[in-house]
């Protein structure tokens, strides 16, 4: 069997302003640390509620938050939250 994770994901405007949210749920990465491009496309692809390319093409900043049934599986060691800033205007 297959751990999952469930996050939550938050896109802000350059602005600052909130603009999109959902959660997001894929395969457990236990054990290891996901560079930023992977976690945005796991977390785009792994959601319908917003087009992928919004996540993972760099106009937005993207907040990534575990929810409280991330934090409660024993396997998950804390290494999904994170902001990752826009790059793109």
């Amino acid at each position: 069997m297959t751990n999952k994770v469930t996050v939550q994901v938050d896109l802000f405007k350059p602005s600052g302003k909130w603009a999109y949210g959902f959660k997001s749920t894929f395969d457990a990465p236990i054990g290891r640390y996901v560079e930023d491009q992977e976690l945005l496309l796991l977390a785009a692809l792994n959601q319908s509620e917003v087009a992928p390319a919004a996540v993972t093409n760099g106009t937005y900043d993207v907040y990534v938050k575990e929810t409280d049934e991330c934090m409660a599986d024993p396997d998950y060691k804390g290494f999904l939250c994170r902001l990752i800033k826009h790059w793109r205007e």
